[in-house]
């Protein structure tokens, strides 16, 4: 017996876990601690290059 018959054939069981993991997940999101904007560090890359006598266009 796979999930799907037993959820239709036990429809009460199968109604409380999903509002049980509703609510958790619910409960779990709001504690999350989510900054606005935060530090990160992009990598950047310098390049130099020299060419005498060429105008700096």
């Amino acid at each position: 017996m796979n999930v799907s018959t037993w959820s239709i054939k036990n429809p009460i069981p199968a109604l409380m876990l999903f509002v049980l993991l509703t609510f958790g997940g619910l409960l779990s999101f709001n504690g999350m601690k989510v900054q606005n904007f935060p530090d990160i560090d992009l990598p950047t890359i310098s390049v130099t290059v020299a060419l005498p006598g060429a105008s700096p266009a």
